[in-house]
């Protein structure tokens, strides 16, 4: 079960390196110090032969000058968070505003735009640290930050941790962008998607939850059972239903995705409450290969609290507070098959 460490370019004259794993399958996954970023996921499809399901760049230039996360852990907070503001044990934090008068995806430089450290390696893993500093876009508290990705079972796990020495926010996600069919410029339309959810959390013009929920029966977001993504464009948080609580730290499968053309299946599992699910509706890029990635080329599958906790009191949350330890895990498993 080989291990490689490959240069994968410089930015701010720092050079960045690119681990690989790869398993005697033939599956592999590589993963960036830029972002702490799954770069590359390379499986079977039902013929045998081998692609690349994750879409982004041949170097860390991309990454650094693309617009998109892509592949990157988003942080300090993933998604939005309203007025980019928070009240923590009634002060209020002015945080980064970079999505008109909201946060998003942690501000101007997130996690997804900083370098990582190599905390450790192993035979099938490879750990990333980060420190957040205090006030760092706006949020208290230094943040000691890893994330922990294991290949094994041709699945990418990823065990996400944190600690603070202050009462702070923090919800992270990873942003791969998936293209099963291995061919980064073709959309996912005829992707069957399933999502283990009743409800969404209901977004405003600017995508901010109100704080209600949308039963999806009877809707284009009704993926209980297994269907086309079809045309239609998403962005929108689903409330997993084997979410049981905080405290419960249980793994369930929260979606399933399968890609007709090649027979691959991607099976995400998790014990974070929501899901946002993204159809790339705004990706316009240059990827691998110089390949153009178009709009819906690609489906995100981001485990997270749902968008704007902090501010909603009926939303699953809670601030981390000193001595306690944010700790989630998601896994993404591949396979092949006929149908899901």
């Amino acid at each position: 079960m080989p291990i490689s460490i490959d240069d994968f370019g410089s930015t701010n004259d720092e050079n960045i390196s690119l681990i690989t794993i790869k398993l005697n399958s033939g599956f592999s996954a590589s993963f960036s110090q830029y972002g702490a970023a799954i770069v590359r996921i390379i499986c079977k499809d039902i013929k045998g032969e081998f692609s690349d399901v994750v879409q982004g760049y041949d170097s860390v230039e991309g990454y650094v000058n693309g617009g998109s996360c892509q592949g990157a852990v988003i942080g300090r907070f993933a998604n939005r968070i309203a007025n980019a503001t928070i009240d923590i044990d009634n002060k209020k934090y002015q945080l980064n505003a970079n999505c008109g008068k909201h946060l998003l995806h942690g501000g101007n430089v997130g996690f997804q735009n900083s370098i990582w450290e190599i905390e450790s390696l192993g035979e099938n893993f490879v750990e990333f640290s980060y420190l957040s500093q205090d006030m760092d876009a706006g949020f208290p508290g230094n943040l000691r930050v890893k994330v922990k990705y294991t290949v094994e079972n041709d699945s990418v796990r990823i065990d996400y941790y944190a600690a603070a020495d202050k009462k702070t926010a923090v919800n992270l996600t990873n942003h791969a962008y998936f293209n099963l069919s291995g061919k980064h410029d073709s959309q996912v339309n005829d992707n069957i998607l399933q999502i283990d959810a009743d409800m969404i959390t209901i977004p405003d013009e600017m995508n901010v939850p109100t704080g209600e929920f949308k039963d999806v029966t009877e809707t284009i977001f009704d993926f209980r059972k297994p269907r086309a993504i079809g045309e239609n464009s998403y962005d929108h948080n689903f409330v997993l239903n084997g979410f049981k609580g905080l405290e419960n730290k249980d793994i369930f499968k929260a979606s399933s995705l399968y890609d007709p053309k090649s027979g691959r299946i991607m099976h995400c599992y998790t014990n974070k409450p929501g899901i946002q699910v993204y159809t790339a509706n705004g990706l316009n890029e240059i990827g691998k290969g110089n390949v153009f990635m178009p709009s819906r080329s690609s489906i995100c599958l981001e485990t997270q609290y749902f968008p704007d906790s902090p501010n909603q009191k009926s939303f699953p949350y809670k601030y981390l507070d000193i001595g306690e330890e944010y700790s989630f895990t998601t896994i993404y498993k591949f396979e092949v098959g006929k149908d899901l």
